[in-house]
């Protein structure tokens, strides 16, 4: 069953606020975002990154990279004791933050890679309206930073519909933007940890960057994320 028929079935409750669970303290509401299953977690990476089944991320994995580190306080919060077994296993659940560090330089590692290969010399860098004054650096990590990521690529791909997270902690749009950003990162992440860095530069160049473009500004940018997104769609998923 494809994500992309199902998601519609399997997510919707995601998406209906009177699906939260919250508890009150004091003055405060904390609200969790409703978990999703390992499966669904599988399944809405495999669609969105096309992935076959054949190349799937592990389901405890693909759970993982959709967890926020604030979901175990806030999950224990909203679901008070005694707890099951199945709901101690469930709010221990490993969190995104190694994923989305590895992803972060990986996304960095590429990106820079991508630039040095569409101008080629110094001088060409300096041309690109890329910069507009700025120097490639700074211009690069605003490019990268997790704002940027939760806004153009975390929106694009729905991720605030399945992340895990404390609602209350990143209840401000800068906080929420920041979780969204991880989360995208961390999806590098996953994809690198699992099928290994061409697999995850493949994923950058089809699924990340081709949503950067706008911000290249410089057409030349443009077309060589153009070239490079239709080239590895001929390469099908690169496994270590």
């Amino acid at each position: 069953m494809s994500f992309a028929s199902s998601s519609a079935r399997a997510l919707a409750p995601l998406r209906r606020p009177a699906a939260q669970a919250s508890r009150s303290y004091g003055a405060s509401t904390r609200q969790v975002h409703p978990s999703i299953t390992a499966s669904e977690a599988q399944e809405f990476l495999s669609h969105t990154l096309q992935l076959p089944s054949s190349a799937a991320i592990p389901e405890q994995l693909a759970l993982q990279t959709l967890t926020h580190k604030s979901y175990q306080f806030v999950h224990r919060m909203s679901h008070p004791p005694p707890y099951t077994a199945a709901e101690i296993e469930q709010g221990q659940a490993s969190h995104n933050a190694r994923l989305a560090f590895l992803g972060r330089r990986a996304i960095g590692a590429y990106q820079a890679m991508f630039i040095h290969s569409a101008l080629g010399t110094s001088e060409a860098v300096r041309q690109a309206d890329l910069l507009r004054g700025r120097d490639i650096e700074s211009m690069l990590a605003a490019l990268r930073h997790y704002n940027n990521l939760g806004l153009l690529v975390g929106d694009k791909w729905k991720v605030g519909d399945v992340m895990r997270w404390d609602r209350a902690e990143t209840g401000r749009e800068g906080g929420h933007l920041k979780v969204k950003g991880m989360t995208v990162e961390a999806i590098i992440g996953a994809v690198f940890t699992h099928h290994g860095s061409p697999a995850a530069q493949r994923a950058y160049h089809l699924h990340v960057l081709p949503l950067l473009s706008a911000q290249l500004r410089d057409p030349m940018l443009k077309e060589a994320a153009q070239r490079v997104a239709q080239s590895v769609k001929s390469v099908g998923v690169v496994s270590a």
